[in-house]
């Protein structure tokens, strides 16, 4: 037990991952120089509470299993979680950098194949959006203004009234 959650080491060889405040972590990673980026990771996972999220997905769509929107909808809840994660992440102070190379290195390893299916990974979408520039307030306001000022002006000339000239 560590800080209110419980730390599970396994035998096998396999990604670490949480459930509930249950941390699941492989004895050959604990060695390894980025365990505790690795461990930042799941936390945060375990203190967001993704797995009530991803239970009550499950239960869904054991109903809806059908239904095309919901398997897009676990999709995107499962990125969101990953992306929540990695901005905790990042904002505790681990560099940018640093935490890209881990991503890549979990997924692809140390050696790089010739053929891969990283181009549609979720890592690689990860690893944009660690890449990308936040825009500032002043730069959404700009966006509201020019959406109002567009509204307005469409308002404007739709309302204008026309002189009609009989012959």
């Amino acid at each position: 037990k560590l800080n209110g959650f419980k730390l599970v080491t396994l035998e096998n060889e396999l990604s670490p991952f949480s459930f509930l405040n249950y941390v699941f972590v492989s004895r050959s990673l604990q060695k390894n120089d980025s365990y505790h980026k690795m461990m930042a990771h799941e936390l945060e996972h375990v203190k967001q509470g993704h797995t009530f999220d991803v239970l009550i997905l499950e239960i869904l769509q054991a109903f809806q299993w059908f239904n095309p929107f919901m398997w897009m909808l676990r999709r995107a809840i499962r990125e969101n979680h990953e992306y929540l994660a990695d901005k905790a992440v990042l904002n505790s102070g681990i560099k940018r950098g640093s935490y890209k190379k881990l991503l890549l290195n979990q997924f692809v390893g140390e050696q790089l194949e010739l053929t891969n299916n990283f181009n549609y990974s979720l890592i690689k979408k990860r690893i944009k959006m660690m890449s990308r520039i936040e825009s500032s307030k002043f730069g959404n306001g700009k966006i509201i203004f020019g959406v109002l000022a567009a509204l307005v002006l469409i308002v404007v000339f739709a309302c204008e009234q026309k002189d009609t000239f009989e012959m």
